[in-house]
């Protein structure tokens, strides 16, 4: 065989064989592409890394307002275009809106003091911050004391009021006053609870059989008639041969007859039923 028979052959060969190699390589690339981990990507290229609220700190007084900023970042540095959803533990996020790819929330702190959560959630990426929000409450003023001015003889006494206030005049519930005398040697300063102005018994009436029983309760009130808690409470009948009453307010009838009046009393005043 004459070398250029040889080579023309073996051209030959390498022509056939190239299409196979070809369709192997393109396989094999297809198998390393699905084998790659899929990323998400912005539309500029890079991929979505994470999300930044700010502030990230703040403390508020109860339903004080205040704003929040989010923003999604690509793992090159650059923002990110994402869609942001807000969600709070306490409050509410009165108003969200969108600048570009800056994202803001209008929040609005709850009553009740403590530390709360507001979270910025962007997609595509999922990626999300939180914010703690620390509600405080409203601090204390100004404190009147009513009556301002009083002359007193020796011996009598006086009751003062103290109402604390806040910054806008707002009188505050549920705060602590502490009294104490500037002179000691001409006055002095007793603190006493409320007085109980009335007591309301409940049920209004019952009828019994013999041995049989009615539990009644009592709730001391002020003048205002709000219920005072805590006061103590003796509870008697009218005629204990007919019904007694025990010390926790529960009547039993004991003999045929009546009516008996059941009675509650706190601190000098009564109520019955």
């Amino acid at each position: 065989m004459t070398f250029m028979h040889k080579l023309s052959y073996r051209l030959a060969l390498l022509k056939d064989r190239l299409p196979i190699a070809m369709v192997m390589l393109l396989a094999m690339a297809t198998v390393f592409a699905c084998e790659r981990p899929v990323a998400v990507t912005g539309p500029g290229g890079g991929t979505i890394s994470h999300l930044v609220i700010s502030p990230k700190t703040l403390t508020l007084h109860p339903n004080a307002t205040a704003d929040f900023t989010a923003v999604a970042f690509l793992d090159t540095g650059d923002s990110a275009s994402v869609t942001v959803s807000w969600s709070v533990t306490s409050g509410t996020m009165v108003d969200t809106s969108s600048n570009g790819k800056r994202h803001y929330g209008h929040y609005k702190g709850g009553q009740n003091p403590g530390q709360y959560a507001v979270v910025a959630t962007g997609n595509p990426g999922n990626v999300s911050d939180t914010a703690i929000v620390t509600v405080t409450p409203v601090p204390v003023a100004a404190l009147n004391v009513a009556p301002a001015a009083a002359t007193i003889a020796v011996g009598a006494t006086i009751q003062l009021v103290a109402t604390t206030i806040d910054s806008a005049g707002n009188v505050l519930t549920g705060r602590s006053v502490n009294w104490a005398s500037g002179n000691s040697g001409a006055a002095s300063v007793t603190v006493s609870s409320i007085p109980v102005a009335s007591v309301t018994v409940s049920p209004a009436s019952a009828s019994l059989t013999v041995g049989q029983t009615a539990q009644f309760s009592a709730t001391p009130r002020d003048a205002n008639g709000n219920a005072l808690a805590g006061r103590p409470v003796t509870w008697t009948s009218s005629d204990g041969t007919i019904a007694s009453v025990s010390a926790s307010g529960r009547a039993t009838g004991v003999a045929a007859g009546g009516p008996v009046t059941i009675t509650a009393t706190s601190e000098g005043q009564s109520g019955a039923a």
